[in-house]
């Protein structure tokens, strides 16, 4: 766990402190009254294991990162060719259709693109969409778009707002 040297030896400091205020305190007065629970330190204390907790899942937030790089990786790499020919020959077809006017090489494109050359044309256009998604959920999550807000950002944004 890594510490922030300069604040929290004087926060420490400050928070002892305030403990022997309060034994001082209840000491002093009757053994009925309940000692005075400084806040603060209540927060404190919750902020530190929090701190131990977050050290424990930055490890395996970085093997979940790395994963998700792996087969982000390998998906594209996979991905690109099918991709690649289906948005050339896409924006090929009506420039040789329609403008060119040469119907024969934009029937090839268009047997390309829909991937009835191969003969897959059942599964090529299912594949492609399932590779775009896979593709942009791991990359969403890799922005970190997706992930949760950690607990010790909200607790301070909590205490802000009070």
């Amino acid at each position: 766990m890594k510490r922030n040297t300069t604040l929290l030896p004087v926060r420490e400091e400050e928070l002892r402190s305030q403990e022997e205020k309060s034994s001082s305190f209840t000491s002093n007065s009757s053994s009925n009254q309940k000692p005075n629970i400084d806040l603060e330190s209540l927060i404190e204390k919750e902020l530190r294991s929090q701190e131990k907790n977050s050290s424990r899942n930055k490890t395996s937030n970085k093997k979940l990162n790395t994963a998700l790089r792996r087969y982000h990786r390998h998906l594209a790499i996979i991905v690109f060719l099918p991709l690649t020919l289906t948005v050339i020959t896409g924006a090929a077809y009506p420039i040789f259709d329609e403008w060119l006017s040469l119907h024969q090489v934009s029937k090839v494109l268009l047997g390309i693109h829909s991937g009835r050359i191969l003969g897959l044309q059942t599964i090529y256009p299912l594949l492609n969409g399932l590779g775009m998604v896979g593709l942009l959920v791991t990359g969403l999550n890799m922005t970190g778009l997706l992930r949760k807000r950690s607990a010790k950002k909200s607790t301070k944004q909590n205490l802000v707002k009070q």
